[in-house]
């Protein structure tokens, strides 16, 4: 509601021939009515949860922990679809840099972004496309192991159900900070209640502090060591 009023407030200021009334929500400039509503951008929790209680879901993450890690480890989980505004390459810098200064943690830490393709008919968003894929190969090839691959990078559509396993197969999740507010309100989100579901099924998300309070574990890229 705030935000709507501020957007009402700024048409007023900025257009003297609008009338615009606060009350109603409503814009008129000439023969045309506006109407501004709230509609928050949020993630339905509860139907998060459900999905995640669901046996095949479980039964489903269990599968990929098995393939991605073997005979055990910890997974980090990236979900964007690839952008160049999502930081997707600083992200593997950065996965890159804790593999460089951690060596005990190679074979023991398996990071899997998820990357639906996004506007592949334009020419910079294709080049994208490649750059990741040499990037993430380039990853396994220093790091990899004949029993361990560092970067698993899946390229393409999840269904709800598969996404939410992945949710829940993962221990900690990494990606872009745009701002707190932004990483806070809608980063975050989607993660803590599955991440919840899975370790401890009868608590309920509703706050990252509650989450961070029962230990999941959220981690946002700002810089890497290289600048791109």
């Amino acid at each position: 509601p705030r935000h709507r009023l501020n957007f009402l407030a700024s048409v007023a200021d900025l257009i003297p021939r609008a009338k615009v009334d606060l009350g109603r929500g409503t814009v008129r400039y000439g023969r045309r009515t506006t109407t501004v509503r709230a509609v928050p951008i949020s993630v339905d929790v509860a139907a998060l949860e459900r999905r995640a209680a669901r046996p095949d879901v479980i039964a489903e993450a269990r599968r990929i922990r098995r393939r991605l890690l073997g005979r055990g480890g910890q997974l980090i989980l990236g979900v964007d679809r690839v952008d160049y505004t999502k930081g997707m390459r600083r992200r593997f810098d950065a996965f890159t840099r804790l593999l460089e200064l951690h060596p005990e943690l190679r074979g023991k830490v398996t990071f899997l972004q998820v990357a639906p393709r996004s506007r592949s008919g334009i020419a910079a968003y294709s080049a994208l496309q490649g750059q990741l894929q040499a990037e993430a190969d380039r990853i396994n090839t220093r790091f990899g192991t004949p029993s361990w691959r560092p970067l698993e990078l899946r390229m393409e559509h999840f269904e709800p159900r598969a996404l939410a396993a992945c949710y829940l197969a993962s221990q900690a999740w990494l990606g872009p900070l745009y701002s707190l507010t932004m990483f806070f309100t809608i980063m975050a989100l989607p993660f803590v209640p599955l991440a919840l579901a899975g370790a401890w099924p009868d608590v309920g998300a509703r706050s990252f502090g509650r989450a961070v309070a029962h230990g999941a574990s959220l981690a946002a890229v700002w810089h890497s060591h290289v600048d791109r």
